[in-house]
C-alpha cells in the first residue's frame, strides 16, 4: 500500500487548486505523457464535435448540468492555453463544443423548485418531470398498481412482486416507451415529448439570452456561445436536429434500497418499482436508436451486475467504485459510477472491466494533501446569521452586534446533538491518547494517507452516534445523513450548508461555480474510450496518424501535463445570474432555509480558475 501511496500525485492543497480540479481533469487525460495522449484526444475531439444531448432522470439539483458546464469552461481554458504556447489547432475545436439539456426530472419539492430555476434561465426551455411513472400511459400505470405488494408481506415476496413488474415492463417495453410518448411538465404545464427533437435555432431570439459567464483569458476572446438548451433560442448558431448530438442519460438512481444508512430491503424495497421503469425505458432507448449512452451513480452497495442486467444484450457495461478520497478530496463520499453503451452506435475500446479501477486512478488518482478546513470559506458575517438563525430556531434571539466566537453551541444544537458532540470529543481524546502512547504513524491512526487525526481539524455528523452510524470522525469531512450536521473542532462552529456543497463541489458562493469531481472524471474517461459504431466505427477508432508520435501527441507537447506553469485565468463578472450556476439565495433558502443574500454584499474573491 505504500508503494501505491508513494506513486500517486499530490492533491490539490488550496482551496484554487481545489477548484482549478477540470483543468487538471483535461490535463490528466490529454496530457499524460503515457504515448496514448494523441489517441485519447482524437477520440473526444470526434465525439465532442456532434455535440452532448443529456437528458436526466433522478435529477435531484443537477449535479450534471453543472459538470457539463464546467467540463465546457477547461476544454476551453485548455484550447486558448494551447493557442498561446503556441500549439496546434486540434484542441482549439474545444471553443465550440455544444451541451444541450433537454429534460429533468424528479419528484421532490425542493429538487423541482432547483430544477425550475434552471430552466428559466434559458426562457424554460428545459423540461422538468416529476415522478417516473407519470411517462408510462394509463393501463400501463394502473396495471403497476394493482402489481404493489401489500404492506404486510414478507421481503421475498415483496421482492417477487417488484421482479414481475420489471419483468412486465421489459416485455412491453416497445409500447409503454413508444417514441412518441410524453409526461406532464411542470414547466409548460402540458405532456410534453419524452424524445425531443430539435429545429434549427432561430438567428434572432425573442428573447435575450441570460448572461453568460466568460472566462477572461484576454481582452480579444470572441470564442461563441458554449451552452444551449434545448429549445435552441437562446443560441446564436442553428443547432442541428437532435438526433445527430450524442445523446445521453444521466441518473442518479436511488439508493434507500442499498444504502447502509437504510433498512437493507434490497430488491424487495419499493424504491425497485421506480428503477425499473427508468431501466425498461433504457433498453427500449437503444433500440430505437435514440440514446448513445447511460451514465448513473448509486451507493457502492448497488449491485451493478444483478440490477442492470436487463440491459446487457443492448449495452455494453463498464462500472468503478470511487472515492473523492481517491481524487485527492479529503471527503468521505464512495459511489459507484456506470456506463452502459449501446451496442448499435457506440464501441468500448478501453481497458476491460478488471483493469477499469488501475486505468482510472492512474489518470486521476491523487494523494490528500489538505484536511475538510480547506472548505470552511464562509465570512464572520454568514457564519453568525446561519448561527443566529439555527439559535431563533431554538427560542433564543441574539444580539446583532455579537461576534459568532461569542455564540455558545448549547444555543445552536438540539439536546441530542449536543449529547452526541459531548461523545464525539471523548472518542477524539481516546485516539488523541492511543496516538502518542503507542507511536503509531499519522497515517495509521487516521486510517486513510494524508492529514494525522492530531492536526487540529476534525469533523462528525451529530446526527449519528459514535460508533453506531455509517459516519466517519476524523479530519475528513464525513458522510452525512440526508439532514447532516456537521461540527467543526478546529471551528468550534457547524459546517455552514454552503461550505459542505463547496466541499461536495458545488460552489455556490457569490462568485462561486460548482463541480462534481466523479461525474466529471468518469464522463471525460468515457468520451476517451468510445468510439461510434456503424458508418464511422472505422474512422473514429483509428486515430490521426499526426497523432502518433513518441510520448503522445504533438498537442501534448504544449504543457498540458502537471508541469505546466501556466497560470490559471479568472472569469469575468458574477453579478448576474448565469445559465449554469443556481444563484446563492436559490441554493441558501434549499438547503438550509437561511437568511435572503444582500443583494449589495461586493462578491469575494475565491478561487482563479473556476471561481
Amino acid at each position: 500500500m505504500a508503494e501505491v501511496r508513494g506513486a500517486l500525485k499530490a492533491g490539490p492543497l488550496s482551496l484554487d487548486e481545489f477548484c482549478s480540479w477540470p483543468v487538471t481533469v483535461i490535463r490528466s487525460l490529454i496530457g499524460a505523457g503515457d504515448g496514448d495522449d494523441g489517441e485519447r484526444l482524437h477520440r473526444l475531439r470526434f465525439l465532442l464535435q456532434r455535440g452532448l444531448w443529456i437528458d436526466s432522470d433522478y435529477s435531484g439539483v443537477a449535479g450534471e448540468y453543472e459538470v457539463m458546464h464546467q467540463m465546457l469552461q477547461a476544454l476551453k481554458h485548455v484550447a486558448l492555453e494551447a493557442a498561446g504556447l503556441g500549439g496546434e489547432s486540434a484542441v482549439l475545436c474545444f471553443n465550440n463544443v455544444k451541451v444541450v439539456h433537454g429534460r429533468f426530472c424528479d419528484k421532490g419539492k425542493q429538487q423541482q423548485d432547483i430544477l425550475k430555476y434552471i430552466s428559466s434561465l434559458h426562457n424554460n426551455s428545459v423540461c422538468l418531470f416529476g415522478d417516473l411513472k407519470d411517462r408510462l400511459p394509463t393501463a400501463a400505470r394502473q396495471l403497476l398498481d394493482s402489481m404493489i405488494p401489500e404492506t404486510k408481506v414478507t421481503p421475498a415476496e415483496a421482492k417477487q412482486a417488484y421482479s414481475n413488474m420489471s419483468q412486465w415492463l421489459m416485455e412491453n417495453r416497445a409500447w409503454v416507451f413508444a417514441p412518441a410518448g410524453t409526461s406532464p411538465c411542470l414547466i409548460h404545464g402540458t405532456d410534453c415529448p419524452l424524445v425531443k427533437s430539435v429545429e434549427p435555432a432561430s438567428t434572432s431570439p425573442a428573447t435575450p439570452p441570460p448572461k453568460r459567464r466568460r472566462l477572461s483569458f484576454s481582452e480579444s476572446d470572441t470564442s461563441k456561445m458554449d451552452f444551449a438548451v434545448a429549445s435552441g433560442e437562446e443560441e446564436s448558431v442553428p443547432l442541428a436536429p437532435a438526433s445527430s448530438f450524442l445523446r445521453v442519460n444521466l441518473a442518479g438512481t436511488t439508493c434507500t434500497g442499498w444504502s447502509s444508512a437504510g433498512k437493507g430491503l434490497h430488491f424487495a424495497d419499493p424504491s425497485e418499482r421506480p428503477h425499473a421503469i427508468w431501466l425498461a425505458e433504457r433498453v427500449a432507448r437503444a433500440e430505437q436508436g435514440v440514446e448513445d449512452m447511460v451514465i448513473s451513480e448509486c451507493t457502492p452497495r448497488y449491485p451493478v451486475k444483478e440490477k442492470l442486467a436487463d440491459l446487457e444484450k443492448t449495452h455494453e457495461i463498464i462500472f468503478l467504485h470511487i472515492s473523492p478520497m481517491q481524487l485527492g478530496w479529503p471527503v468521505r463520499q464512495s459511489r459507484v459510477f456506470t456506463c452502459s453503451l449501446n451496442r448499435e452506435s457506440m464501441a468500448w475500446v478501453g481497458p476491460d472491466q478488471s483493469a477499469v479501477a488501475d486505468h482510472f486512478l492512474q489518470l486521476f488518482g491523487r494523494e490528500i494533501q489538505a484536511t475538510a478546513d480547506v472548505f470552511l470559506a464562509a465570512t464572520d458575517a454568514e457564519v453568525f446569521d446561519f448561527l443566529r438563525e439555527r439559535a431563533s430556531k431554538r427560542g433564543l434571539q441574539l444580539p446583532e452586534d455579537m461576534s459568532w466566537q461569542d455564540v455558545s453551541m448549547q444555543h445552536v444544537y438540539a439536546p441530542g446533538q449536543l449529547v452526541r458532540l459531548e461523545n464525539y470529543e471523548k472518542a477524539r481524546q481516546e485516539v488523541l491518547s492511543e496516538k502518542h502512547s503507542d507511536g503509531a504513524d499519522d497515517a495509521a491512526v487516521a486510517g486513510d494517507s494524508g492529514p494525522s487525526r492530531d492536526c487540529g481539524a476534525w469533523y462528525a455528523d451529530l446526527e449519528q452516534n459514535p460508533g453506531h452510524g455509517a459516519s466517519t470522525p476524523g479530519p475528513i469531512l464525513p458522510s452525512a445523513l440526508t439532514h447532516g450536521t456537521l461540527h467543526s473542532w478546529s471551528a468550534n462552529r457547524p459546517m455552514l450548508p454552503m461550505e459542505q456543497y463547496v466541499a461536495h463541489g458545488w460552489n455556490v458562493f457569490a462568485d462561486g461555480m460548482s463541480l462534481q469531481i466523479e461525474l466529471l472524471g468518469s464522463m471525460l474517461v468515457v468520451l476517451l474510450h468510445v468510439s461510434l459504431s456503424q458508418a464511422d466505427r472505422a474512422a473514429s477508432i483509428q486515430p490521426e496518424r499526426t497523432l502518433l508520435r513518441s510520448g503522445g501527441s504533438s498537442e501534448s507537447s504544449f504543457s498540458l501535463g502537471q508541469d505546466s506553469q501556466q497560470s490559471l485565468s479568472s472569469f469575468g463578472d458574477f453579478g448576474a445570474a448565469t445559465d449554469s450556476d443556481m444563484s446563492r439565495q436559490q441554493f441558501q433558502s434549499v438547503a438550509s432555509d437561511s437568511h435572503e443574500e444582500n443583494p449589495g454584499a461586493s462578491p469575494r474573491r475565491f478561487v482563479r480558475f473556476l471561481q
